[in-house]
């Protein structure tokens, strides 16, 4: 009796000061190891432009999907990041930028992660993808495995992993009568995923986005604090 009752003290003191002897140990380990300088947070604007999905049969997992779209402003924060990273120079950023944006006149571009038994750019995959876009449907000009760049492994955060494959999924971004299928009426853009049993849809609401377009070349240096 005497050993249970230790036993379940020492756990409930465990339990109240185990949360404070964390923060005290961060705390320490901030002050005693040297940090470095943090940069300011480039995820705010590509965070919004993430969509993510989880595909079940059962207790089956059928399929987990995650997706950026390039839209202008994702591809304004690449390139403020990838400059800022390298040192560039604005006059640098501003043409690479402009080379960002040319691709956007061109194509509709996604990185996808999906996981490594789940391919999606053979014939024979399980998924199919095509873009619907205010309910007119088009397939891909191309998907293919890529490397992602660290500066968008970094917008994909912890929703990356070595379990993951990106792919680029890329579509034409005009019509035959060279028209834009993305414009200011536009409402909605879905990138679908679907097999012989399931469909499922990562959706993007252009109203919704109020940076769907919004180019920055003017904020503050990348350095945000020292420690």
């Amino acid at each position: 009796m005497n050993f249970k009752h230790t036993f379940y003290t020492l756990l409930i003191a465990i339990i109240i000061l185990l949360p404070g002897c964390s923060c005290r140990i961060v705390n320490w380990a901030q002050d005693t190891f040297y940090q470095g300088c943090d940069l300011n947070d480039f995820r705010t604007i590509p965070q919004q432009f993430l969509r993510y999905v989880m595909v079940y049969d059962q207790f089956e997992t059928r399929g987990i999907f995650d997706a950026i779209w390039l839209a202008p402003s994702v591809r304004a924060a690449y390139s403020r990041l990838y400059s800022c990273k390298r040192g560039k120079s604005m006059d640098h950023e501003k043409a690479f930028l402009r080379r960002q944006l040319e691709e956007n006149n061109h194509y509709i571009d996604f990185y996808v992660l999906s996981l490594y038994d789940k391919p999606l750019d053979s014939d024979d995959s399980m998924w199919t993808l095509f873009l619907e876009i205010d309910c007119e449907r088009y397939t891909p000009a191309e998907i293919k495995a890529v490397d992602l760049d660290p500066e968008y492994t970094f917008f994909f955060g912890k929703r990356f992993s070595k379990f993951r494959v990106p792919y680029r999924v890329r579509f034409n971004a005009k019509d035959l009568d060279n028209v834009l299928l993305i414009d200011g009426h536009t409402k909605s853009i879905s990138l679908v995923f679907r097999s012989v049993e399931k469909e499922v849809a990562l959706t993007w609401w252009l109203a919704q986005l109020q940076c769907f377009d919004t180019i920055d070349m003017e904020s503050p240096c990348c350095l945000k604090t020292c420690a």
